[in-house]
């Protein structure tokens, strides 16, 4: 299901053309770059032309020769190898542990961030374009029972981003 909606955006009060598809979250349509400002002046919106189909969005022409780009929800499909087991990873104290991190759909604009808290300290080298190892150090003062967030941040290099989140436990 496609639902076309105006939805605000700013300090302004202005309005935009926004769309969502089945139930993913709501997207601002975009005419050569920009967001388009929904108002009683429509543009002559009959499509002429499908430019480019991507996995994520659709590159039309529209017949006044304007250009819209139609986001498309996508999802990264991410997984973990041990030794994180159900979004979770045990460590001890300034012990550094690595796993990795599939994203079966990537390409080479796709990026992975690995961001750590509580004097953690993390790393992601990029093994291919699907696979990373992401490595984590435990801070000298980590103890049971204080627990920790590892926040993988998955991006495809066009405004998509899923983020992972790992519990780190002290062993």
């Amino acid at each position: 299901m496609v639902r076309l909606t105006v939805e605000p955006y700013g300090s302004e009060g202005k309005y935009y053309w926004a769309v969502a598809y089945g139930d993913g979250k709501t997207e601002f349509l975009l005419c050569d770059g920009n967001m388009v400002e929904a108002s009683g002046h429509a543009p002559d919106g009959i499509v002429t032309r499908v430019i480019e189909m991507q996995d994520d969005r659709i590159f039309i022409m529209l017949s006044s020769n304007e250009y819209v780009y139609i986001p498309l929800v996508s999802s990264i499909p991410v997984t973990l190898t041990a030794p994180v087991e159900s979004g979770r990873l045990a460590m001890n104290a300034s012990e550094t542990v690595s796993f990795v991190c599939i994203i079966s759909k990537a390409t080479p604009e796709y990026e992975l961030l690995p961001v750590a808290q509580d004097g953690f300290y993390a790393v992601a080298t990029r093994n291919s374009n699907t696979l990373w190892t992401v490595t984590v150090t435990a801070p000298a003062s980590f103890s049971a029972p204080a627990t920790s967030k590892l926040n993988l941040l998955a991006a495809n290099g066009r405004g998509t981003i899923k983020t992972t989140t790992v519990t780190i436990l002290h062993k």
